[in-house]
Parts: structure tokens; C-alpha cells; sequence
């Protein structure tokens, strides 16, 4: 017995308030540098919440924390109302886990990856009828006796969501979950964690550092550096992030750098493209701005484009602004989200 009560859980599935962890320095006395650093966020029950942000921004250590691998330096992790750090195997068969790496053995057959992962788990004789199931549910019924390493790269990564489905989870756990996929199986994932959270009223918290990927959430926590930037839904995020992104790919040249200031604009890098250099601007009448621009540059400007902002360009505007301390119209969704990033909400 764990001695860790396990009963009533509230609908705040995920909660996390003020969370730090620091990984040990290599020796001793050095300092230890924290890769969550007062990270608040709840992902409450039927929800999907995406954790989005680059690689090194926390996700994953985010992630050890809710899967109790890690406890926290500081601030509290509940999960389905316990510390899982301190829970042990009392909620191991509650929460599914889906690795970025691959956890399934190519030599072995689906059926085989299955009933090692029930053993492992204690599952039962139970597991067989729901492991066919959950295989027919995703198109892999004709496929349990076939080698994990002759399927597809969809197909494999169907095989990991019924392995971790097959404890019947309150809460399941997508780290990086379409990563190296193509288009199809990116589609044909996300239909079968729509059909899942439309029939189970499955709990869902995804890690991904693609925009496409984020936009299917309920709610994301745009993160960096440890930290949450904003959260809120996707979509109010980017609409209320304010302006057009105005693209431009001007000539490598001194001269062009400094017709760019001419153009009255607060241009940022976007880095080298094929013969030229790439510049971001946003702008609220983007259109209106384009001929000033293309005046400034002259035949220096090899392109322009005005597109819609999306996550992408939220992120930038918002770590930018943490930067310089000078919140723009993102920053202040940042700031307007803090009560969502506590509540839920």
C-alpha cells in the first residue's frame, strides 16, 4: 500500500501551480538549472490541452512531472487528485502514455506488443476483448498477427494509442504524437483521438511544437524557457494577437538592412533564403503598407507576402516581448490568460 488516497477525483484532471524542477548540475557544487520554472496550468475533464512550444521548452520535463518519473523541486502536481510522484502504481492503469520515441518491439507482432504491455500492467485476462476492440476501432483488426516493423509509420503509431488505451485511461498523455508522420496519418490520428474523447469523455494532454497540431486543442499553453507564455484557446489567441504578418525577402546587403528601418516598421529576423535574406513585420493594415515598403527597398526587394498571423507568430511577438519586458498586443493575452492558466477557464 502506497498510503495515498486514490478516491474522489475533481474535474481538474491535471493541475499544476507554480511547478519548478532543476536537473542537478554535472558536479556537485554547480547550480542546478530548471527546466520547468513556475509553470501554473490545469487540463480539466474531456478537455484537450496542448502544451507548444520549441524543443528545450519544458514539454517533456512537464510531462516526467504528471507521469510521477519526477517530482517537483517546488509548487504542486496533482493528477487525478494525487501526487504521482508519491502515488506509485495507484494510478498507473488511470493515466495513458504516448512516447515520442518509439515504445513498441518491430520484431515482435501487434499481439505480442499487447500482451507484454497487459502483463506489465497486471491487465488481466480483461485486456484480450478490449485489445480487439480497440484494434478494430483503428483499422487494425487484420493486422494483430503482422511484425510492429512491417506497418506503416500511421500504422505503428495506432498500435502505440492502443497500447495506451488498453487499461481503460482517464487521462492520456500524447508527447510529439504526430512527429515524422505524413499528412494522411496525421489526419487519420487526430480523427481517432476526436472519436475517443466524443465517446470516452477521454481527458487529453498533448506536447507538440506544431502549429496545425495546436490548433486542434481546446486550449494551449504556449511555452518557453520553463514558463508558460500564454494560454487560452487557439484560436482567441491569434485573433486577438493583432495585425497581419508582413514577410519579406530582400536582398543580403548592408544597404537592405537599413532601407528596412526606412520602411517604419519593427522588423525581426525570420533568417537566409535561396539569394537573399528573409525580414517579419506585423502590421494592422498590412495591405496599405506594402507600397511604402516596396518603395523603401527598390530592387533590393526580391518578394513580399501578407498572410494571417497564426501560433507560430504569437509565440515569436510573445518571447519577444518577454525578452525586452515590453508587453505588445500578445502580451497582453498573456496577461489576460492568467486566470485561464489557474482556472481552466
Amino acid at each position: 500500500m502506497t498510503g495515498v488516497d486514490v478516491g474522489a477525483v475533481s474535474e481538474e484532471v491535471v493541475a499544476l501551480d507554480g511547478v519548478r524542477y532543476a536537473y542537478p548540475g554535472r558536479r556537485r557544487s554547480a547550480e542546478r538549472s530548471a527546466a520547468v520554472d513556475g509553470l501554473s496550468l490545469v487540463a480539466e475533464r474531456g478537455e484537450m490541452l496542448g502544451l507548444v512550444g520549441p524543443n528545450g521548452s519544458g514539454k517533456s520535463t512537464a510531462f516526467r512531472l504528471m507521469t510521477g518519473r519526477a517530482a517537483a523541486t517546488s509548487g504542486t502536481v496533482r493528477v487525478l487528485g494525487v501526487d504521482p510522484s508519491a502515488a506509485g502504481g495507484a494510478i498507473w492503469g488511470r493515466v495513458g502514455v504516448m512516447f515520442q520515441s518509439p515504445a513498441v518491439d518491430p520484431e515482435l507482432t501487434v499481439g505480442e506488443n499487447l500482451r507484454v504491455h497487459a502483463a506489465l500492467f497486471g491487465l488481466g485476462g480483461a485486456w484480450r476483448k478490449r485489445a480487439e476492440a480497440l484494434l478494430d476501432e483503428q483499422g487494425l483488426g487484420e493486422r494483430r498477427g503482422e511484425r510492429v516493423g512491417r506497418l506503416s509509420g500511421g500504422q505503428r503509431r495506432r498500435v502505440e494509442l492502443v497500447k495506451a488505451l488498453l487499461a481503460e485511461p482517464e487521462l492520456l498523455l500524447l508527447d510529439e504524437p504526430t512527429a515524422g508522420l505524413d499528412p494522411e496519418a496525421v489526419r487519420g490520428l487526430w480523427d481517432a483521438l476526436d472519436a475517443l474523447r466524443a465517446e470516452r469523455g477521454l481527458t487529453i494532454v498533448v506536447s507538440t511544437h506544431v502549429g496545425d497540431d495546436a490548433m486542434r486543442c481546446d486550449r494551449v499553453v504556449l511555452m518557453d524557457a520553463g514558463r508558460a507564455l500564454a494560454t487560452g484557446r487557439p484560436g482567441e489567441l491569434v485573433d486577438r494577437s493583432g495585425g497581419d504578418v508582413i514577410r519579406v525577402e530582400v536582398r543580403e546587403d548592408g544597404e537592405s538592412a537599413e532601407a528596412m528601418s526606412a520602411g517604419g516598421l519593427a522588423w525581426v529576423s525570420d533568417g537566409p533564403t535561396v539569394g537573399g535574406y528573409a525580414w517579419l513585420a506585423r502590421e494592422i493594415d498590412a495591405a496599405a503598407s506594402v507600397p511604402r515598403i516596396a518603395a523603401a527597398l527598390g530592387d533590393r526587394l526580391l518578394r513580399v507576402s501578407v498572410s494571417p498571423p497564426g501560433l507560430a507568430d504569437v509565440f515569436s511577438s510573445l518571447r519577444r516581448s518577454a525578452e525586452t519586458d515590453q508587453p505588445d498586443e500578445a502580451g497582453a493575452v498573456a496577461a489576460g490568460a492568467g486566470e485561464s492558466a489557474a482556472t481552466g477557464r
